[in-house]
């Protein structure tokens, strides 16, 4: 099995895992061949051959092992959950004594009610949604049979007759589910049967899955495809509730967890006011669009595991393919998941302003440091120009914790963040490459005329100076255009000093 969630859970926490998964096999008191495949598939998270050993000899004894509760990170507890969800219906059913075993399972992880209740919908929606009952053609036999599962090839039926392998079928659906005539049939498929399979359900004795000899389409029976209600679309966008911005539903690349909500700025459609430092702020709407301060949900955050990041990329968005992530997940996850409960501690109790375009500046504060601890261990894991774009990210969410803070008052704590973020800068500096050196002096230029620090300023416009002759910028290249840019401003910071020092201005930005 390959979950990385489960792949790092304690040897302990495994080995209930395992009695768990035994306990769901036997939790409807029958055991299934698919259910014993099912098993074999997840033992290899066991590296124990001792334990595997004895969990196969759990499912000799006929009954559920004994299970006590456990705590375990949430993340770990719902892929316990997500697997046995998966064991219970794998025989294509799903049990009221199942369904009882999975909350009880919920409950001795610790879990909250509704969770496994979600889980058990899931479990019901996977089994094929709405039924459909029909008739079956074997050769000169007509059955009685409720398939379910239908695509433009296949469906699945439950059938009390077992059904040979490669056996040619026709098949033939009522129109009217409730009063079920002759005369009232779609028109039949063809179809041969793939295979059948015995199962523990009270609708029938068997289901056998069976694919089409020609494919459905809209005049061949289309009335049945799209009068059954559609499966849940994958959710992809929203409309925010401003019309200045744009809504995806996210991925998170770590946990798998769906849905999270990414909020994009539309273009020219909010005026913005750089800070001394670069940091934009919102002052007004323009275009007739809606006014809203960006900076305070501009970060999306996982709620499992609480990965954050302003940048789409980093998260994989459910109205695309999946595409190839910018890092490794398996290595992060592993070095993420231990520090779960320092960054659950940050958020409190009530995550729900994660969803929400109502984040208070005290949660978007805390937004910005779940993106901080995000890609400070990204840089962690990149190679070195990677590491100095994830430092360049952190030191931007720096600054704009401190414009927020500067905003509420708390000049002391906005104050240290800036020189935290030069503190970074400083130190990596020495080993960035061309753009991310530029901006890495501007900035420390910037900030330490803020600061009154002169000593070491003409080191860094030196820099600045000189990088065109050492390097040979390209004229009209991106590069050309921050160094122009950096240059400019940094120039004009040292010549009006005096406006930009700290005991001269009350917020990080100049007077009109």
């Amino acid at each position: 099995m390959d979950d990385p969630i489960i792949g790092i859970m304690s040897p302990k926490a495994k080995e209930w895992f395992a009695r768990a998964v035994v306990g769901m096999i036997w939790a409807d008191g029958r055991i299934d061949q698919a259910e014993i495949d099912y098993l074999k598939s997840l033992l290899g998270f066991l590296k124990d051959k001792d334990l595997i050993h004895s969990v196969l000899g759990m499912i000799k004894q006929n009954k559920i092992p004994p299970l006590e509760s456990i705590q375990l990170e949430q993340a770990q507890a719902l892929a316990i959950l997500k697997h046995l969800t998966s064991i219970s219906i794998v025989d294509e059913d799903l049990d009221k004594s199942e369904v009882a075993f999975l909350k009880n399972i919920a409950r001795l992880l610790n879990l909250p009610p509704e969770i496994p209740e979600k889980f058990i919908s899931l479990g019901r929606k996977r089994l094929g949604g709405n039924r459909f009952h029909s008739n079956l053609l074997v050769g000169d036999d007509s059955l009685d049979v409720v398939c379910f599962g239908f695509s433009e090839r296949e469906c699945l039926f439950f059938s009390n007759r077992l059904v040979n392998p490669m056996a040619r079928l026709t098949l033939r659906v009522y129109k009217d589910q409730k009063n079920r005539s002759e005369s009232g049939l779609h028109a039949p498929f063809v179809a041969e049967a793939q295979w059948c399979r015995a199962v523990k359900s009270g609708i029938a004795k068997y289901v056998v899955k069976a694919v089409f000899k020609k494919q459905i389409t809209s005049e061949e029976g289309a009335r049945l495809i799209f009068s059954m209600p559609e499966e849940v679309e994958t959710r992809k966008t929203f409309e925010p509730q401003y019309n200045s911005l744009l809504g995806y539903y996210l991925q998170c690349r770590v946990c798998g967890t769906n849905d999270i909500p990414f909020w994009q700025l539309r273009s020219r459609c909010l005026h913005t006011k750089n800070n001394i430092f670069g940091i934009p702020h919102y002052d007004r709407a323009v275009g007739g669009k809606d006014f809203c301060d960006y900076n305070l949900f501009q970060i999306s955050v996982c709620p499992n595991c609480l990965f954050a990041s302003n940048m789409m990329e980093y998260f994989q968005r459910q109205d695309q393919e999946i595409g190839s992530p910018k890092f490794d997940q398996k290595l992060f996850q592993s070095k993420w998941q231990p520090t779960l409960h320092k960054r659950k501690k940050l958020v409190a109790a009530d995550d729900n302003w994660l969803y929400s375009l109502e984040r208070t500046p005290e949660q978007a504060i805390v937004s910005y440091q779940l993106a901080m601890d995000t890609h400070q261990q990204l840089g962690l894991i990149s190679d070195d120009l990677e590491q100095s774009n994830h430092q360049r990210k952190v030191v931007s969410f720096m600054l704009t914790q401190a414009e927020m803070l500067m905003d509420q008052g708390d000049k002391a704590n906005a104050r240290k963040l800036v020189q935290n973020a030069k503190t970074i800068l400083e130190k990596a500096f020495p080993t960035l490459e061309k753009e991310a050196a530029i901006r890495a002096a501007h900035l420390i230029i910037l900030i330490n005329i803020y600061f009154k620090e002169y000593d070491n300023i003409g080191e860094y416009l030196n820099f600045l100076q000189k990088f065109d002759k050492l390097h040979g910028v390209a004229s009209a290249s991106k590069e050309a255009k921050i160094l122009y840019h950096a240059m400019e401003t940094a120039k004009d910071a040292w010549q009006s000093k005096d406006e930009y020092a700290f005991d001269k201005i009350s917020s990080f930005h100049l007077k009109d």
